[in-house]
Parts: C-alpha cells; structure tokens; sequence
C-alpha cells in the first residue's frame, strides 16, 4: 500500500483547492491523479466515477493532453472493471490524440495497454504486436518498470502462442530490467519464467523461479510494512515535535500570565500608597 494513501489525501486537497479557485484546468488534472490512484488502489468503480466528473471539464477544455490522458485512464479502468470493449474504444482515442501530437512515448503507453486487453480476451496474435509496436515506440530510460511489464507481456503472449524460446528471452529480459528498479516487476516475470519452465519439463528451473516468486513476495511484504512503519515513526515524531512546541506555548502563556499578575499586584499596591 505504501504511500498511496497519503497521495490520495494529498491530491484531494488539491482538487478541492482548484474547485474553490476555479481552474479547471487544475480541477483535470486533480481528477485523473485521484482516479489513477484508486485503481492502483484496487478501487475502479470509484476511479470511473472521478474519470466521469473529468470527462466534460476534459471536453470543453479541448487540451489534446488532458484528453489522451482521460481516455487512457478510462481504458485502464475498463480493463480493471473487465469491460474490454469499452477499454478498447477508450485506449484507441488515447492512441489517435497521441499519434497526431507525435508524442511516441504515449503512443507507447497506450500500445502497452492494448496489449494487455488483448491478452485478457485471449487475443494472443494482436497482443504481441501490440507489445511488440510498444517496445518499438518506448523511451526505455523514462520508466524502466512499464518497460519490464511490456517485456514480461510479450513474453505471455509469446508463451500462449507456444514460441518458448522467444517467450524465454523477452522473460528474462523483462527480469534483469525489473531487478533494478521494480520487486512487483520481477515477480511477475519470474512467475513467467516459472510458467515457461514448467510447460517444458524443466522442474528443476521451475521450482528455482517458483523459490523467486516467493522470496519477491517476501521482499514486497517487508517493504510495505516497512513504509508503513516509516511513516508511522514520521507521524510520531512529528506529533512529539508539535507537543514540545504545545508545552513551550503553554509555559510562556503561563509566565505572561504570572507577570501580568504581578504587575497588577504591584501597580495596585503603589495606587493604594498614592491614595
């Protein structure tokens, strides 16, 4: 779970100060991150209803961005939600916007994702061409993690298509990128590397991947369960720190009270000497 739920209050906040402020603009990009984090949070009837909100600030808008963006979001949320046909239509307006601002990095992104819906549908032959045109487009540097995932795609794709070797290859591919940058990542093509294994005959290689799977899990659960602490040590830190602050307060409330006492003590006294 990590942070994500601190971004989500975070992003709230946000959209709430554009919806006071009026920006709509803001108000499109508040709604696609609040979205976007709700399915990674496993929540895509919630992610569409934000992307609903979006859709007509998006449209009225007209920022090719924003709308390749919104669509994008909405096919990923359509995947998740197993509405392929309507995950299709949406990732395929995300695609035409991105093929006529020449962003090829998006163009990548929303190949990837078609990618997976065709995989989901048992389309394996439109799948890996699908990766295969995405790897094409892709900016490897920008984000080694998608790069794994698509790498780790076309070898499923490849795999149910019984091309083993060439399935092995982009697997394998798919884990030494993702051992640098992503557990998840390497997980799921050490699942893959199991799967291929297995399907061959080669136990011992299956049972090596499988003792991977496990031990990323492993790795996955220490580590959020490590954030979570972190967090929770910030939280407690940051609470002594306000209370040290409180007592501070307190104490040079309670000294100008004393010396107001005594002020008042000693100019009543001499008053009472005038008098």
């Amino acid at each position: 779970m990590g942070y994500y739920p601190q971004a989500l209050e975070y992003y709230t906040l946000g959209l709430e100060l554009a919806l006071e402020e009026d920006d709509q603009e803001q108000q499109c990009y508040g709604y696609i991150n609040i979205a976007n984090l709700h399915l990674i949070l496993e929540a895509p009837e919630v992610s569409l209803g934000h992307l609903n909100n979006l859709r007509p600030l998006a449209e009225e808008l007209n920022n090719p961005s924003i709308l390749a963006y919104m669509h994008l979001n909405l096919g990923r949320t359509f995947l998740a939600l197993e509405r392929y046909s309507e995950a299709l239509d949406a990732l395929h307006q995300a695609l035409e916007i991105r093929i006529l601002t020449g962003n090829r990095n998006g163009q990548s992104v929303c190949k990837r994702y078609l990618g997976d819906v065709y995989s989901r549908v048992e389309n394996y032959p439109a799948a890996q061409r699908a990766y295969e045109e995405a790897i094409a487009f892709m900016d490897f540097e920008n984000d080694q993690a998608l790069f794994s995932a698509t790498l780790n795609g076309l070898a499923r794709a490849l795999l149910q298509q019984q091309e083993y070797l060439r399935a092995e290859r982009f697997a394998i591919r798919s884990l030494e990128v993702a051992q640098k940058v992503s557990l998840l990542r390497a997980m799921e093509a050490a699942e893959t590397l199991a799967d291929i294994a297995r399907i061959q005959g080669d136990f011992e290689k299956t049972q090596g991947y499988l003792q991977s799977v496990i031990d990323y899990k492993d790795r996955l659960f220490s580590e959020d369960l490590q954030l979570q602490s972190n967090l929770y040590r910030y939280q407690l830190q940051t609470a002594e720190i306000q209370y040290a602050k409180d007592r501070q307060e307190l104490a040079f409330v309670a000294d100008k009270k004393r010396l107001q006492v005594t002020n008042w003590s000693v100019g009543g006294g001499l008053l009472g000497l005038l008098v």
